[in-house]
């Protein structure tokens, strides 16, 4: 990646004010992006994010995301006319191609000072993690209220799994290594895509307002919410809004990242009832308490948002008790991902579609699993899921992110960590290869 940094800075300084830009430091970098801290002659700081050459569409993805973040700023002033916080920064200066004196594509906006949710998660409490889950419902309701254009949900299902279609027709390498599904998947990846085009009239909700486009942030995750270190964890900034999609309303309801739970430590009752403890509790180590207990604050919060949301957003609650709610969410995602990460996900989704279809519409079923094929998915689902819990724990042990990736001060030690673990690893225990090798597949390479 070749950068001209004295235009940057002269960009970065007209942008704020400044004669002289007096420090660049490196304080975020992940698979799509490099993000730098400004410092200027007059105590003014700015945020320099530059994409990574692995973004595809370089122009477009970066003026949708200037474009998405600006009208974000608007719908929360129109929504929250009385609040001083503006939960987004405000870009400064942008540009979308390599045409231009710095040699890439830039988005310089303003410096929000706080620490990321994450680092606080696992031991705020009460109030302090309440006004986090303030913040994450206050945002969803100034977006998820505000149509846009689309034709209609069923052309946006088919047009995603004719898209997938197409790739399987030689636009996608299913050999390389990146890529999960191998060529003895074609025949069943094509079977699902066509499948999905024949529910896609079949499984829209009637109410016009619950198929409504809308826009939501991409990824609400802990990391993306910026707090402040101390006191109430109100979000002072929502960032990364890279890829965010405008997509029906019963696609984009469900519970963020930041808060759904979907461990299997601590149980979420389905009747809003308080997560049980384990009965064992008392007889644990301080150890092993310490990290029910932080599990056990996970599952409330999930519980919590759960109960709040529908009395706020009462639209929500009606997506939310659709017997196929989860096929609806989930199936653009998995159509869209299924060649890359595997037909597992899409297949389980259309497997419990056919499980529920009589509450869904009063025509003939167009799934046709056999009962062989739902018990061997089955099966191979509980193995992925176990052998994901494994490189969950092998991500914490190492300490690394979940594309393997450290900051350079631990690149060092997370090393050391990881051929141990590799010595370690049993494969057949395990229920899959060691995952952290050059040339492994990645979420984020296709």
């Amino acid at each position: 990646m070749l950068i001209h940094p004295d235009a940057l800075e002269q960009v970065a300084c007209d942008s704020v004010n400044a004669e002289h830009c007096t420090s660049w430091t490196v304080i975020g970098e992940g698979a799509f992006n490099r993000i730098f801290l400004l410092r200027f002659d007059t105590g003014a700081e700015a945020i320099a994010r530059i994409p990574l050459p692995v973004i595809g569409n370089v122009e477009r993805t970066v003026a949708s995301e200037v474009a998405t973040m600006s009208y974000v700023r608007e719908r929360w002033s129109e929504r929250w006319s009385g609040s001083s916080r503006v939960p987004l920064p405000k870009v400064l200066a942008w540009h979308s191609s390599y045409d231009n004196p710095v040699q890439i594509p830039y988005i310089i906006y303003e410096y929000i000072p706080g620490v990321p949710l994450n680092t606080l998660w696992p031991v705020i409490e009460g109030k302090t993690a309440g006004a986090a889950l303030q913040s994450i419902a206050e945002l969803e309701l100034a977006l998820l209220h505000q149509a846009f254009s689309w034709p209609d949900m069923p052309s946006m299902i088919i047009s995603a799994a004719e898209f997938q279609l197409r790739a399987l027709d030689g636009l996608v390498d299913v050999s390389s290594p990146l890529v999960k599904s191998k060529p003895a998947d074609i025949r069943l990846l094509r079977r699902l895509l066509d499948t999905c085009v024949r529910v896609a009239p079949l499984i829209i909700p009637p109410d016009p307002a619950m198929t409504a486009p809308v826009l939501n942030h991409p990824d609400i995750s802990l990391n993306n919410l910026i707090v402040p270190p101390d006191g109430r964890a109100y979000a002072l900034s929502v960032i990364d809004w890279q890829g965010a999609t405008v997509s029906p309303f019963c696609m984009q309801c469900g519970v963020p990242n930041a808060i759904s739970y979907s461990e299997d430590v601590i149980p979420v009752p389905r009747d809003g009832s308080m997560p049980p403890w384990p009965d064992n509790f008392d007889s644990m180590s301080p150890e092993e308490q310490q990290y029910i207990r932080m599990h056990h604050r996970y599952a409330c919060r999930h519980r919590l948002y759960a109960i709040l949301m529908p009395s706020l957003d009462p639209l929500r609650s009606d997506a939310w008790v659709l017997r196929h709610f989860t096929a609806l969410e989930g199936l653009v995602p998995f159509i869209t991902r299924c060649i890359s990460d595997g037909q597992l996900g899409l297949q389980g989704l259309l497997i419990r579609l056919q499980q529920c279809w009589r509450e869904v519409h009063d025509r003939p079923c167009p799934i046709d699993f056999s009962q062989e094929e739902i018990s061997s998915h089955h099966e191979a689902a509980q193995t992925e899921a176990q052998f994901e819990r494994n490189v969950r724990r092998l991500h914490n042990m190492v300490d690394c992110m979940n594309d393997g990736s450290v900051t350079p001060d631990q690149f060092d030690s997370a090393k050391v960590t990881m051929e141990r673990c590799r010595k370690e690893w049993d494969e057949k225990a395990m229920k899959g290869l060691f995952p952290l090798y050059e040339g492994a597949h990645s979420y984020y390479l296709v």
